[in-house]
């Protein structure tokens, strides 16, 4: 049994945030701290923030003395997991993700501490031995902002002029789409050695846009049980094995196996052998090999869809939904967005709207809605919400999801 202990740490947003998870990640890291348990700071703990606390579960013994951290899955599906990552694991993730895009540089960090993709930054950052520099978005403590992010590039230029050290940064879809349509944001993302794209799919037309721009773009493909981004443009990092399971007409379960693969997950030994096995870590996602073996992502063969770079399952919205008093029944679909990937529509069938036409009642409902979904799944898994009289049939009699889907698409369309 494992005598290193694991440290609760609530990350506050911005860079005071930065400023206190650094020097206790250096420290885990070097194995001259404790292992770490990362969550956002909360003031008042949320269901979610509850369930995911205890899949992480500080203060009880490790299953390694190498674990250094242990790092929550988005959750959203309901049942949040702790994964096991060891300092080795996370150090060599670093060197091959830097080895790959140029060396070692100065990152700008505008992702969440206590999810993989920022962790990742901070580890790249304690490996170059330059520190990072902040987005004043970080940790969610003000909305990303175009006009900040250019203001914290130049601050992070200047350094990287004066010591010569290269530039990046990691970045998710939505937040190069509102660069993307800021003035002077997509010469600011330019004047980076490498801009990291990940945790969901970038839209093409987005991703033409950036690099007809001048951004030197790297599309990252990876998940929390694999260190973060392990494929960069289809293109597995050196010591990284991709491979296909349960393949069909050249499209299977991706598999990523290699130096990168954490141990499992916290507490669940049961979970770890069904998702961790000889060959690799079996993922939730589809895939292909096209020309030259790239990894071609086609989407998650369950329902989750991203959602701003968290994964969200629709079928757990549907249930928090349902569960809110003057909800009779739910039908939630998801339809493409261009700037969060995807966007969530609740169509409910309501008490509400069968005994009165009163519009202060079903404005209620709606808001009781969409706090129960933000405390019990988090705010990326919060959907529009419309109350029908009755769905749409099929003559089978069974909710017609394509009508819906077309009416979600259309008042998406006109927002």
């Amino acid at each position: 049994m494992s005598a290193r202990a694991l440290t609760h740490l609530p990350i506050s947003g911005g860079p005071a945030g930065l400023d206190a998870v650094l020097p206790a990640l250096r420290a885990a890291l070097a194995g001259q701290g404790p292992a770490l348990a990362l969550t956002p700071l909360e003031s008042t703990p949320s269901q979610h923030g509850q369930r995911l606390l205890a899949a992480l579960a500080p203060g009880e013994s490790l299953e390694s003395d190498d674990v250094a951290l242990v790092i929550g899955t988005s959750g959203s599906t309901g049942h949040p997991r702790g994964v096991l990552l060891t300092s080795e694991l996370l150090r060599r993730s670093a060197a091959v993700s830097l080895a790959r895009i140029g060396g070692p540089g100065r990152w700008v960090v505008a992702l969440p501490l206590h999810h993989i993709g920022g962790v990742m930054t901070l580890v790249r950052s304690i490996e170059a031995g330059l520190d990072p520099v902040a987005d004043a978005s970080l940790g969610g403590v003000t909305r990303f902002e175009p006009a900040a992010f250019v203001e914290v590039t130049a601050d992070a230029l200047a350094q990287s002029k004066a010591d010569g050290a290269r530039l990046y940064t990691s970045l998710v879809p939505t937040q190069l789409a509102r660069l993307s349509s800021h003035a002077e944001g997509l010469r600011a993302l330019a004047a980076y050695d490498a801009v990291l794209a990940g945790a969901a799919a970038t839209p093409p037309d987005l991703l033409s846009l950036l690099r007809e721009s001048g951004v030197n773009v790297v599309v990252s493909y990876g998940m929390t049980e694999t260190c973060g981004g392990c494929v960069y443009d289809g293109v597995p990092l050196d010591g990284v094995e991709i491979s296909l399971a349960e393949v069909t007409d050249d499209v299977g379960r991706i598999v990523v196996g290699g130096s990168i693969v954490a141990p499992g997950y916290r507490r669940d030994p049961d979970l770890t052998r069904e998702f961790f096995r000889t060959d690799g870590f079996r993922t939730g996602d589809r895939g292909r090999f096209g020309p030259g073996d790239v990894l071609d992502v086609l989407g998650r063969l369950d329902d989750i869809v991203q959602i701003g770079g968290e994964g969200v399952s629709v079928a757990a919205v549907e249930d928090a939904v349902r569960s809110v008093d003057g909800v009779a029944d739910v039908v939630v679909v998801a339809v493409d967005d261009a700037e969060w990937g995807s966007r969530l529509f609740a169509y409910v069938t309501s008490d509400v709207a069968e005994r009165s036409a009163d519009r202060i009642d079903e404005a209620r409902l709606i808001e009781e809605v969409r706090l129960h979904v933000a405390g019990s799944l988090g705010r990326r898994a919060v959907p529009e919400v419309i109350v029908l009289d009755a769905f749409p049939l099929l003559a089978a009699g069974k909710v017609d999801r394509a009508a819906l889907r077309e009416s979600a698409t259309a008042s998406n369309a006109s927002r």
